[in-house]
Formats: structure tokens, sequence, C-alpha cells
């Protein structure tokens, strides 16, 4: 059903797909289709906004239609205005997850022009924050074409984001002192939002190597009193260098419901190889995420990437930001999102910029597959020669989109060398953490006969059968001994 009509001022950009009086842009970046949140959430209510450029000499009744994979939800009908853009508004409640084809068309007597968007809904809420800033001039607009960026920092441009579903962020100083006894953190933090159209704020940066000292530091004093107050902006810090137990358990969790809504560590290895040595950086990695994990924060947590700087010395390959991306997830499936910094307008940092976008598409946003060797369960481990056994393993969806049909076989050996084919079963789908829920994942089951005595590894397999689903860990398995 239709709920507003809005009028914008605003002017999008070409190229447009005309039709005598009526245009509509074909460009996603042009943003004539856009939704309320960026990523809408299956069960919950979404807006969807279609835009339409009126020409010259457009007057009368104009008609907007929206539909959603082919079934109309809404029409509406507002007065055409020369060289006006009018923006109608529908609401959209999806009853699945998926890649949906939103498809609007404006009509105004014998004219007619439509056009096409493809909308993700998702099972759970996903956080992707940016630093960096809008590009002003409209000329590149890096950061206005990625398709998740839902977190950004903003300057005055709060109106144009929110229009997008996108949060817009205030930059706020991780070195904050008070200057007079009446100063607060809070206050600090809330100054101006309303007034530019924010939802929240991104601090930049708290950090320290001494626990104690970083405990009575001015900024994380004020920011451990402001956390215990109720407040209505979302509230995110990003974490430079090792975290300490004395700042991350601030942020929330399952049992401390007041707190940093969104703690987002930084792990940079274009930084962590040139300016501390770092062979391996996933092991700093590895450490970022295991002192999230140990104060319960992995759900309100995100790790940073870094995309920008050190160019002339080191180069950051689209194979190994990936890599990393790929890490994270298999490390901390929990963290319900990636951050990206910086967002860059030229050069190779902005051909990564465009190339992390796609990543939070890839590994966070549709679906992504994943068994563990200790969900492969077995019902006797030690079987006598000639008994049967069963064999059942867990396949996970930790992605933000419920799966296609999926295939999993169960091999006696490695299938990489002489394993056997011992049986497969087909699963049709894999369904995504709900918000709110746990993850349970989808179980496979089959029988084998112990036919030889020895030690013997069983092996799982797991063949995603839909486009599009993207598989982390496809193998998993477990050792048994037959007597």
């Amino acid at each position: 059903m239709v709920r507003s009509l809005v009028v914008m001022c605003c002017v999008l950009a070409s190229p447009w797909l005309s039709a005598g009086r009526l245009v509509l842009s074909e460009a996603w970046e042009d943003h004539a289709i856009v939704t309320r949140p960026a990523l809408p959430i299956v069960g919950g209510k979404a807006e969807i906004e279609v835009s339409v450029r009126c020409g010259a000499d457009a007057t009368g009744e104009l008609a907007v239609t929206l539909s959603m994979d082919g079934e109309v939800i809404g029409e509406e009908r507002v007065q055409a205005e020369p060289e006006a853009v009018r923006a109608v508004v529908f609401t959209y409640q999806p009853a699945t997850t998926g890649w949906k084809t939103a498809q609007a068309v404006a009509r105004q007597g014998d004219d007619r022009v439509a056009v096409s968007r493809q909308i993700p809904v998702v099972a759970h809420r996903l956080y992707f924050p940016w630093f960096g800033f809008a590009d002003q001039s409209r000329q590149t607009y890096v950061l206005e074409r990625c398709r998740f960026a839902n977190l950004v920092l903003s300057r005055d441009e709060g109106a144009y984001w929110r229009r997008r579903g996108v949060m817009p962020m205030r930059w706020r100083a991780g070195r904050w002192q008070p200057k007079t006894p009446g100063d607060t953190y809070g206050a600090y933090l809330a100054d101006g939002l309303r007034e530019a159209l924010a939802d929240g704020v991104m601090i930049d940066e708290i950090g320290g190597y001494d626990n104690d000292v970083l405990r009575d530091a001015p900024a994380v004093r004020g920011l451990r009193e402001f956390c215990q107050q109720d407040r209505d902006f979302f509230l995110a810090l990003w974490v430079p260098g090792v975290p300490k137990e004395s700042l991350v358990n601030l942020g929330r969790n399952t049992y401390r419901k007041k707190g940093i809504d969104l703690l987002m560590f930084e792990v940079y290895n274009n930084y962590l190889a040139t300016e501390l040595g770092a062979y391996d950086p996933a092991a700093s990695l590895k450490q970022r995420i295991e002192v999230a994990r140990s104060q319960d924060v992995l759900y309100h947590s995100v790790i940073t990437v870094g995309i920008k700087g050190q160019e002339k010395v080191y180069h950051l390959s689209n194979e190994e930001l990936e890599d990393q991306v790929r890490l994270i997830r298999r490390l901390a499936p929990e963290m319900p999102g990636l951050g990206v910094y910086a967002v860059a307008q030229e050069g190779r940092a902005a051909d990564l910029s465009a190339f992390a976008d796609q990543l939070c598409g890839k590994y966070f946003v549709g679906p992504v597959l994943t068994v563990y060797d200790s969900q492969v369960r077995i019902s006797d481990p030690t079987p006598a020669k000639g008994g049967e056994v069963s064999l059942a393993a867990k396949v996970y969806n930790i992605g933000g989109m419920d799966s296609g049909p999926v295939e999993v076989v169960f091999y006696d050996g490695d299938p990489a060398g002489r394993g056997r084919k011992v049986g497969s079963v087909k699963l049709e789908s894999i369904p995504a953490r709900r918000d709110g829920g746990h993850p349970s994942g989808v179980v496979a089951e089959t029988t084998w006969k112990a036919r030889s005595r020895g030690a013997h590894a069983m092996f799982v397999e797991v063949v995603p059968l839909a486009d599009g689903d993207v598989l982390l860990d496809g193998l998993a398995s477990r050792r048994l001994l037959v007597r």
C-alpha cells in the first residue's frame, strides 16, 4: 500500500530512460528506486521510493506503479509539474529473503516508462560502516555508488543518505578532553546531531597499550559514564591496534544491554606489514577476534579492513583483500558485517573501494555455506566390522539470505584422493539466522557399513546447487576406528 508522497527537489544524475514527458533513471547510482532501510529485513516493514522526473511540458495526472517480482504492491496518482522530480513512497514487507526485482512504471497519457532494480532482502541486521566522506562534487562519487555501505560519515549530506536508507554518522574525536568541569562526553557526542540530520556518531579512535592507563583516560571514563545513559542515537567506535578489555567491555552484548552499539576493530594489512613488519597479518586478525570473543561482543563488532595508504611500498591485491574477508568469516561468523577504511576517489584505492563493496555483498549479504569438523557426527566412533554406522553433518549458512538447494556427499576417505562415496543427501535450503535467533544449521544424515578393520577418515562435502550461493569451507572430516 502507498504510505506517502514526497516531492523531491534534488537533481539526479544521468543517464535517464525517457518517454515523452516522463523520465526515469536507468543507472543504479542515480537512485530512481531506493529502499529504506538500504538492506530490508525479512518480515520487517520497509519503504521503497520511486522518483520520476517530469519533462518541460508535463502537466496533468501521473500514475506510478511498483511491483515486486511481478506482483503489484501499489499504485499512486499524482499531479505532474514541469521539470519537477516527483517521488512516491510505497510500503513493502518482504516475506522471504533473497534478491527481489522491483519494477517501477510511470504513465501519463500515452507516455510510459519503466525501470527495474535488484533489491536485497536479508535475514538479519547487517552493518557496513565506511570511513570516508562522500565526494561533494558528485563527479566520481565512489561511496555513493556502493551498494551495501549503510553507515557512512556525513558532513551535510544527512538528507541524501537518509533518503537512501543509509545511516548518516557524524565524526567525533577519540582524544576528547574536558575543557571545563561541567563538560561531559555525552554532550560532546550529541552536539549538532539533530541539526545535521545524523543518526549517530563514529568515534575515531580510542586505544592504547596499557590497560590501566586506558581505563583512566578522560575519553574512556566519559564514554563509560555515557554508556549507562539512555540515548536516541547510534554509537560506533573505531578501535585501533591491540584492543584492551577496559575498552572492549564497553560494547553491548547479550547480557549487557547498554553500551557501544558497534565496535570496529582495525586490521589494516597495508599498515601491519609496513609499520610493524608483520609477516603474517592474519595473526593480528585472530588476536582482535579472540579479544572480542572473550567479552562476548562478536555480534556487536566488525573488522575494518584497510584499502588506502602505503601504496608506494605495499601493493594490496584484490586476492589478498578477499582472503582477509574469507578469514574473517571463517574465524568470526558471528560478526554482522565489515568495515572499510577508506573511501578513495581515484587510482588503485578507488578500485579497491568498489571491490570491497562487492565483497560485502558476496560474503555477508548473500548465502554463505560452510561446514565444520566439529559438526560431523558418528553414531559409533569404534564400530565392529560389519556394523552399521549413522553419519551426520550439520551445514550452516552464515550469510544474510536463505540458500538454494545443497547436496551433501559422504565419503570413506578423502574425495581428493581415493575416497569412496558412501551416500548423499539433498537439502532444499539452508536458512540464514534471523534477528533474535541462533545458528541452527540443517542436518544431513546417511548410513555406512564398516566393511574393513582399521582407521577410517569419514569426509563430508557440501556442494551448492544454486548459482550465487558462496561456499566458504565445503569439506569436513572425522576419524573412526573399525574393530
